[in-house]
């Protein structure tokens, strides 16, 4: 090669195989695979198996579909030492392409951009129908087995998790030793826990919120509004508060305070209605 071509490969080289990992996720859909029982072995799919994902055709075209830019494919032949043409989706005989597959297990994959064949693989897999284009889109489609994650965006994921756990554990901690407490969260949480219910059944129930829906448990246990919507869910339970439809809420008489939850919140802080709040923590303290 010349010195220009030369110099135009290295330059090539910084900008196409830059220094970056990509993780091959597996989307896991439990109602996909509900005839096995959680844990079991091929729940997602089993030890040893593994997809294997070739080029996809362009159907409309009735040919393999173009990943490579002219430069790219002489970039790619010059570096995996390959004549001109090599990666051509078009050659007729000895296709690269028929014979290249990306496999992934249940594991998932890594690759390294920074490594042609990698590269390679992971043009391949942005556009097969069953990957994901990123882990955001992951459910964006039932066909979707795998999603394409950039590893920087796992390593703040974690780090994220694990902020949500601390600060989820820390409310729980702060009510753990209290039945009156924990019971008050599984109310506005929208459980209804019965009034003599143990300590054991009731950290239970709250240890899965937070293993199965952390933003749903933190929206709760961060929500400035905790103490009036538990107010007024005990009003509801009671029956000094009743519910009109589905948001809608009224008082015996059937007048509506409050056409959502947060209107029905308003109503009840404002001074002018301290007559009608009073009367029914009232209620509540008889109980």
């Amino acid at each position: 090669m010349t010195t220009d071509v030369i110099e135009k490969q290295d330059v090539l080289r910084e900008t196409i195989l830059i220094d970056k990992k990509i993780r091959v996720e597996p989307v896991f859909k439990r109602h996909q695979r509900s005839m096995f029982p959680a844990g079991h072995d091929g729940e997602f799919m089993y030890s040893g198996c593994r997809r294997g994902y070739p080029l996809p055709l362009d159907i409309k075209r009735n040919q393999l579909m173009t990943i490579l830019t002219k430069e790219e494919q002489s970039f790619f032949e010059k570096e995996l030492d390959m004549n001109p043409g090599d990666l051509s989706i078009y050659k007729k005989k000895d296709n690269f392409w028929h014979k290249f597959y990306v496999y992934i297990d249940k594991n998932g994959l890594t690759l390294h951009l920074s490594d042609p064949i990698d590269n390679l693989r992971w043009r391949v897999l942005k556009v097969c129908p069953e990957v994901a284009p990123s882990w955001e889109e992951r459910n964006n489609s039932a066909e979707f087995i795998f999603a394409l994650v950039d590893e920087d965006y796992l390593i703040n994921d974690e780090v994220k998790k694990s902020d949500k756990l601390k600060r989820a554990y820390k409310f729980f901690g702060s009510i753990e030793n209290s039945a009156e407490k924990m019971r008050n969260f599984l109310v506005v949480y929208g459980k209804k826990p019965p009034l003599n219910a143990k300590m054991d059944f009731l950290k239970s129930e709250i240890s899965k919120i937070i293993e199965f829906n952390i933003d749903g448990f933190l929206a709760i246990s961060e929500d400035k509004n905790f103490e009036m919507k538990l107010f007024i869910d005990s009003c509801l339970e009671i029956g000094a508060l009743y519910k009109e439809g589905r948001t809608k809420v009224a008082l015996p008489g059937g007048d509506i305070i409050g056409n959502t939850m947060d209107e029905t919140i308003e109503f009840l802080r404002n001074k002018k209605n301290s007559d009608i709040y009073a009367t029914l923590k009232a209620k509540l303290d008889q109980v």
